[in-house]
C-alpha cells in the first residue's frame, strides 16, 4: 500500500471518518455498499478529481443521494454517468471551498479555530519555507501530504 494513501485514510480517522476503505484491497463501490446494507451512501464525496473516482462516487451514492466533487479535474476531462443515474434521483454537485461564502463564513471558521473548536493543525502535515514552494507543489501532486503550509521565515 503506497505510504500517501495510508496517510490519508490515517487522516481521515483522525478527522472523524468512521470507515476507511483501501480501494487496491476491494472494489471500492461494494464496499460502500456492503457498509451500508445494499444501499450505498447517502453522501459521497470525490476529492481527487480524477473521471474515475468520480464515476465510482457517483455509483456509489444511493438513489436520491448525492455525490459530491471537490477534486478539481483537469480541463477538458469528461466523466460518463450512466442516464438510469437521474432516474434515481442522484444529485451531483460540484464544490468550491465546501460551498461557504468567503466574506460570510470564513471569519466565523477562523473563529473557530481560534477558540480551539475547530482543529485544522491535524491536516497540517508539513510545514516549509516559501523558497521551497517548487518542493510543496510537487509533494502535493505526489500525495504524500495532506496539506503544506509555507512560511516566510
Amino acid at each position: 500500500m503506497p505510504r500517501s494513501a495510508a496517510l490519508k485514510r490515517d487522516s481521515a480517522v483522525t478527522n472523524g471518518a468512521t470507515h476507511v476503505i483501501d480501494p487496491t484491497d476491494v472494489d471500492p463501490v461494494a464496499a460502500v455498499k456492503e457498509l451500508s446494507g445494499g444501499r450505498g451512501a447517502d453522501f459521497a464525496f470525490e476529492v481527487i478529481g480524477n473521471a474515475a473516482t468520480v464515476r465510482q462516487t457517483v455509483d456509489s451514492t444511493r438513489p436520491g443521494g448525492t455525490a459530491v466533487m471537490v477534486g478539481v479535474p483537469k480541463l477538458g476531462t469528461d466523466v460518463s454517468i450512466p442516464a438510469m443515474t437521474v432516474l434515481e434521483e442522484k444529485k451531483i454537485f460540484g464544490c468550491v471551498y465546501g460551498g461557504a461564502s468567503v466574506r460570510r463564513d470564513f471569519p466565523r471558521l477562523i473563529s473557530l479555530i481560534e477558540h480551539g473548536k475547530l482543529d485544522v493543525g491535524t491536516m497540517v502535515t508539513k510545514t516549509m519555507h516559501l523558497h521551497e514552494v517548487n518542493e510543496a507543489i510537487t509533494a502535493m501532486q505526489n500525495g504524500e501530504v495532506i496539506r503544506s503550509v509555507l512560511v516566510n521565515s
